[in-house]
């Protein structure tokens, strides 16, 4: 069931200098690269004030319209390929910015608490310390599931009803779809988006979390259905934002004893020690 819990100024708020200098604060203090247009952040701040101003009326409108991202390629660490990101304009970020600072309230607290990937007051070695415990109550496996190109596959529609569920303000879904479908600049051409959410803007990882909380509701759906205790199915699936993500159900997975998992985490070269043993998620559950 839905629980409808928005702000009822969110997007008057968007539309305030005040909520976007904040959002230009957030985008300030992460640095970053220009988009399409070559602006800088210091060019940017330059004319603060003014472009401020006018994203508040583009915004107020319905004038604004997010320019494509700039396509960079990035390796993965180990080799194991590259890693695409897309690059906003600055003041595209700063709408972001702005759009997350007002929409993570809303969503982050209906996460799953084992949760600990880009999310606001969590980082990785929690999910270390939590996978800690887990070893020291005596788990034996550790699952990891790994989704190839998660945000390159996010389903738009999807995503939009997801958030439906708790923003019923249809101009916070339409700016977050424009968002969405802006679009991608590869070697000076426009490559239309009709899947994902590029990695590089401020509100692909909150869209990210959106998608994946629907992954471990399912899991815990699942998990519970199979007999597994609702306390313990709760603490059953956590994920951190280095070493996994999830999107689909099906996903093939590889089990580790947890001590392997604890002792070898950041090391670059995994050991030979790990199972070779592979596994369906439903098989995964009757195990435990």
């Amino acid at each position: 069931m839905s629980q409808l819990i928005e702000e009822p100024r969110l997007f008057e708020n968007l539309c305030s200098t005040l909520y976007l200098g904040i959002g230009f604060i957030l985008v300030k203090r992460n640095r970053g690269k220009p988009g399409i247009d070559g602006v800088r952040i210091a060019d940017f701040e330059a004319n603060l004030d003014e472009e401020l101003s006018q994203l508040q009326q583009e915004l107020s409108n319905w004038t604004y319209q997010p320019s494509p991202v700039r396509r960079v390629e990035i390796p993965k660490p180990g080799g194991k390929g590259m890693r695409l990101l897309g690059i906003p304009t600055v003041r595209d970020r700063v709408v972001q910015a702005t759009l997350k600072l007002l929409l993570e309230p809303i969503f982050d607290p209906y996460f799953s608490p084992n949760s600990y990937g880009f999310r606001p007051g969590r980082s990785q070695h929690q999910a270390v310390e939590a996978a800690q415990r887990m070893v020291n109550s005596g788990k034996p496996y550790v699952v990891d599931i790994d989704l190839s190109k998660f945000f390159d596959r996010i389903h738009h529609d999807r995503l939009i009803a997801r958030m439906g569920e708790k923003v019923t303000d249809k101009r916070i879904l339409r700016l977050v779809g424009l968002m969405l479908r802006s679009g991608i600049m590869i070697n000076g051409v426009v490559i239309p988006s009709q899947e994902g959410a590029m990695q590089g803007g401020p509100l692909s990882p909150l869209l990210g979390n959106i998608v994946l909380d629907e992954l471990e509701q399912h899991l815990y759906r699942n998990l519970v259905k199979r007999g597994v205790p609702r306390k313990q199915a709760s603490k059953t699936v956590f994920s951190n934002n280095k070493r996994w993500v999830l999107s689909n159900a099906r996903a093939v997975t590889r089990a580790y004893p947890n001590s392997w998992f604890i002792n070898m985490k950041g090391q670059e070269i995994r050991s030979d020690r790990k199972l070779a043993h592979w596994f369906e998620v439903s098989q995964w559950i009757r195990l435990a």
